[in-house]
C-alpha cells in the first residue's frame, strides 16, 4: 500500500478550525453589515419614512443569527409608521373609518419591495467582504 503525503494542508486545517471557533461572532458581523447597507438603502428610497427605519443589530436566534430591519415609532397623527409605510406600500380602497369619515383610495407605493431588491447584491457584497476579512485575518495568523 502507498502511503500520500500532503505538505501544506495541517496549515489550512489549523486556519478552517480558527474559523469554525470564530464561527458565530463572524456571522454576527456579517448580519449587521448587511443590514447597514439595506437600512440605508430603504431610507433612500423614500423621504417620507427615512427618519423612522430602524436597523436593529444581530440577535442569536434559535437556530443562526439574524438581523431586523423596521420602522419604529409614530406619525404626527399618532398612527404607528408601521401601519403606515404598509398603507403606503399596499394602498388601500376607498372606504369609511370606525367614525364614519369618508378613507380615500390610495395607490400601492411599493417602495420597500423595490429598494430590497435593488440593494440585494450589495449587501451580499457587503457581507461577503466580512467573510473574506476574517478568512484573510485568520489565514495570516
Amino acid at each position: 500500500m502507498a502511503d500520500i503525503k500532503c505538505e501544506g494542508v495541517d496549515d489550512y486545517i489549523d486556519m478552517l478550525q480558527r474559523l469554525g471557533d470564530n464561527y458565530e461572532l463572524t456571522l454576527r458581523d456579517m448580519c449587521n453589515a448587511g443590514l447597514d447597507v439595506l437600512a440605508s438603502a430603504i431610507k433612500g428610497a423614500t423621504g417620507v419614512f427615512a427618519k423612522y427605519v430602524a436597523a436593529i443589530k444581530a440577535k442569536r436566534g434559535r437556530y443562526t443569527w439574524y438581523a431586523q430591519g423596521k420602522f419604529a415609532g409614530e406619525t404626527q397623527r399618532h398612527t404607528p409608521v408601521e401601519l403606515a409605510a404598509r398603507v403606503y406600500t399596499h394602498g388601500r380602497k376607498e372606504g369609511k373609518s370606525k367614525s364614519g369619515r369618508k378613507i380615500p383610495k390610495q395607490e400601492a407605493r411599493p417602495f420597500i419591495y423595490s429598494a430590497v431588491e435593488q440593494a440585494t447584491p450589495k449587501v451580499i457584497d457587503a457581507m461577503q467582504k466580512v467573510y473574506d476579512e476574517e478568512v484573510a485575518k485568520l489565514a495570516s495568523d
